[in-house]
C-alpha cells in the first residue's frame, strides 16, 4: 500500500518502461513512485510534483515513458520531464475541468478533453493545441488510442463511445448500447476490440470490424436504421454511422 496523498486519489499509470508509476488526486500533486526490478513500488514517492492548482483527474505516460501528462480541473494539462519530474511545459484546455488524456504512440501528439465535451489535440513538442477532433453531448470522461495510432476512441456522459480518425480529423462511428455514462474506453493489445465501462454496470465490448461493415454497407445499400441492421447484422448492437 502507497500512502502520501492528503486527499482522494483520482488517477493512477504506470510507465511502459516499468519503472514509474503516477499518482494523481485531490491534494492537487502528481506523484512519482520508482518500481523496482520485481514490479514493486518504492513505499515514498521519488518526486512530488506540484505546479496545478485545483484536483488532478487524469494521467498517462508517452510511449518512450520519458514524458507524463496531467490534467485538471484547473483547466490545464502538465506535462513532466521523467526522471527527475521537472515541469516541461504548462497547456491551457480553457474549456473547462481535463478529465481525460492519452498520449498518441508517436511520442509527440496528445489527446485531451473534459467538462465541454471537445476533443483537442496537441503537439507536445511544440506545446499547442493543433486542432479538435468533435465533440460529444456532454463530459468525456475516456480517451484511448490505439496501438498504432490511427483511431482514437473516446467515451463521455452522453452515453456513447465514439471512434475518430486524428489524421482527418473526423468522426468515423458512435457506438451506441451503454445505458448510462460511460467512464473509460480500451483497445485490445492487437486494436480489433474496444472495451468500454459505463455507469449502468456492464462492461461492454465492441468488434471495430463492424464499424467498416456498417460504412461499407452505407456506400452499397444507403441509410440503415435499426430495422435494417437487424436484418443485416443481427446479433450486434445498432451503430447509427451513416444518416438513416
Amino acid at each position: 500500500m502507497l500512502t502520501g496523498h492528503t486527499g482522494a486519489v483520482f488517477a493512477v499509470a504506470f510507465s511502459p518502461d516499468g519503472r514509474w508509476l503516477a499518482s494523481a488526486g485531490a491534494d492537487s500533486t502528481v506523484r512519482l513512485w520508482r518500481v523496482s526490478s520485481t514490479g514493486r513500488p518504492a513505499p515514498t514517492p521519488a518526486k512530488v510534483l506540484t505546479g496545478h492548482t485545483d484536483f488532478v483527474n487524469c494521467l498517462a505516460f508517452s510511449a518512450d515513458s520519458t514524458t507524463v501528462v496531467s490534467g485538471s480541473d484547473d483547466l490545464t494539462l502538465r506535462l513532466w520531464n521523467v526522471p527527475p519530474g521537472r515541469p516541461a511545459a504548462v497547456l491551457t484546455a480553457r474549456g473547462g475541468s481535463v478529465r481525460a488524456v492519452a498520449f498518441a504512440p508517436d511520442g509527440h501528439t496528445l489527446a485531451s478533453s473534459g467538462n465541454d465535451g471537445v476533443i483537442r489535440m496537441w503537439d507536445v513538442v511544440r506545446a499547442r493545441m493543433t486542432g479538435s477532433l468533435g465533440q460529444h453531448a456532454g463530459s468525456v470522461r475516456g480517451l484511448a488510442f490505439s496501438p498504432d495510432g490511427r483511431s482514437l476512441a473516446s467515451s463521455g456522459n452522453d452515453r456513447t463511445v465514439r471512434l475518430w480518425d486524428p489524421l482527418r480529423r473526423r468522426l468515423v462511428a458512435t457506438l451506441t448500447g451503454h445505458t448510462r455514462a460511460v467512464w473509460s474506453v480500451t483497445y485490445a493489445p492487437d486494436g480489433r476490440t474496444i472495451a468500454s465501462a459505463g455507469n449502468d454496470g456492464t462492461v461492454r465490448l465492441w468488434d471495430l470490424a463492424i464499424p467498416d461493415r456498417v460504412a461499407a454497407l452505407c456506400r452499397v445499400v444507403g441509410p440503415v436504421d435499426r430495422e435494417r441492421w437487424q436484418r443485416l447484422l443481427p446479433g450486434y448492437d445498432y451503430t447509427r454511422t451513416c444518416a438513416a
